[in-house]
């Protein structure tokens, strides 16, 4: 796990190691060395993630999503009528994490919303839930996080 201070993607010659930063396979978790390195076993499907830690954020992917994880599935995702995780590698060995510095003060504390038993039960229900409920809240809160809990889909 690494500082990314180049903004190249991959590990450069001035991106150093972060230390004490917790990596997971699932089921264990570990924390890295000073040089920001870590060993976890990881068998066939199970993801090796980072646990992010306060003052810092991911980087985004290609696909524009935080990249904080790699998933082990050396024979490719099982046929899925959906699709399944796709396998990010075949090899266990040098899986690099990047992080960078995040401007958020921590001393003014994590402001989070929390939507529950929205009950939509279509398409249409979803779209007045977010124009008549997530809209109005864009812009107006310094929340940095959403989630919604309990019964959100009508009990089906």
């Amino acid at each position: 796990v690494y500082l990314e201070r180049d903004g190249k993607p991959g590990r450069g010659a001035t991106d150093p190691g972060l230390a004490g930063v917790q990596v997971s396979n699932g089921e264990t978790i570990v924390k890295t060395a000073a040089d920001g390195s870590y060993s976890l076993p990881v068998r066939d499907g199970q993801t090796v993630f980072v646990i992010k830690p306060d003052a810092y954020a991911f980087p985004k992917a290609a696909d524009g999503l935080p990249s904080f994880w790699r998933h082990y599935r050396p024979n490719g995702s099982p046929a899925l009528k959906y699709g399944g995780i796709a396998a990010t590698s075949d090899v266990t060995r040098n899986w690099d994490f990047a992080l960078q510095s995040d401007r958020h003060d921590s001393r003014r504390g994590f402001q989070m919303l929390v939507f529950t038993d929205s009950q939509t039960a279509s398409l249409k229900d979803i779209g007045y839930y977010q124009q008549s409920i997530v809209a109005p809240l864009v812009g107006q809160t310094r929340a940095r996080m959403g989630t919604t809990l309990g019964d959100i889909v009508n009990d089906d």
